[in-house]
């Protein structure tokens, strides 16, 4: 699904560009499917961030004290890069 939000993503500078060629030309039917291209991009743009952030993981705290808080959600490979932690556990 990931993939998806970015391939839309990386559709809409296509559109927005080809649209706004388009729109430069001013030829009737050509500068509407501009006008039309513009806002096709525009609504990718907006529907691939909503995408990318509902399928995009989320870091959520697990418990939370005074000094500390346990985190849900962490990459295991980012976690296993960060230092071993010399307190309480």
């Amino acid at each position: 699904m990931r993939l998806i939000a970015g391939g839309i993503l990386l559709l809409c500078p296509i559109l927005l560009i080809g649209g706004i060629a388009m729109l430069a030309q001013d030829r009737g039917p050509l500068s509407t499917a501009g006008g039309i291209a513009v806002l096709a991009s525009l609504i990718c743009l907006f529907l691939g961030a909503i995408i990318w952030a509902v399928v995009s993981p989320i870091l959520s705290p697990k418990r939370i004290n005074v000094r500390f808080a346990w985190l849900k959600g962490m990459n295991d490979e980012l976690l296993g890069e960060l230092p071993e932690f010399p307190g309480e556990h």
